[in-house]
């Protein structure tokens, strides 16, 4: 147990009243401290916010400007394609009336040719074709002497046949066909004929 101890005196100056002495209580007992009481554990909401938690709040302000942001932007939007409607309806009648002038023309046109082959009719034989100055078959008279055969006076092919036509000689003596030897044919086998 501890004991007070006690301030020293002072003497008053003259013509003052004496000083008041307050002696404490010799058998005092001093009060017993309290024991630091038991807390509760803290709840999320007291607890102080860690590094997830911080990149979460992150997230989730960021997500609500984005919301944010896309809002204004489909409003800004939407004013600039109120705006821009009407002009676009304007310009779509417009097409829409020259779509409608070409359609007429083209549908014009297919009828024309459906009737050119409505007198049309596939003829088949075999003419071949004649080479071209730069090497490649020229089909088209083949096809035309194909039709005119046929009592026609006009025509186009449509199916040939491209074939490899050696000298027999080179066959009966057994031997195999030098190259060069060999020349390449195509005959038309097929046409359309007006």
């Amino acid at each position: 147990m501890a004991s007070a101890q006690v301030p020293p005196q002072r003497l008053a100056p003259e013509g003052a009243s004496p000083p008041i002495a307050v002696t404490p209580p010799t058998n005092s007992v001093a009060p017993p401290i309290p024991a630091p009481e038991q807390q509760p554990p803290a709840t999320p909401s007291e607890q102080k916010p860690g590094w997830f938690d911080t990149l979460g709040h992150w997230f989730d302000e960021s997500v609500t400007n984005v919301n944010k942001s896309w809002d204004n932007m489909n409003k800004g939007l939407k004013s600039t394609l109120g705006a821009v409607g009407g002009q676009a309806t304007d310009t779509t009648k417009s097409a829409a009336e020259a779509a409608s002038n070409m359609a007429k023309g083209a549908a014009k046109g297919a009828a024309d040719a459906v009737g050119r082959l409505g007198t049309s009719r596939f003829v088949s034989g075999q003419t071949l074709c004649a080479l071209a100055p730069n090497g490649a078959p020229d089909c088209r008279g083949a096809a035309e002497s194909l039709c005119k055969t046929a009592g026609f006076t006009s025509g186009s092919s449509v199916d040939y046949v491209t074939s490899e036509k050696c000298p027999s000689e080179a066959y009966l003596a057994g031997r195999h066909p030098a190259p060069g030897e060999c020349k390449t044919e195509h005959t038309v086998t097929r046409a359309l004929c007006q």
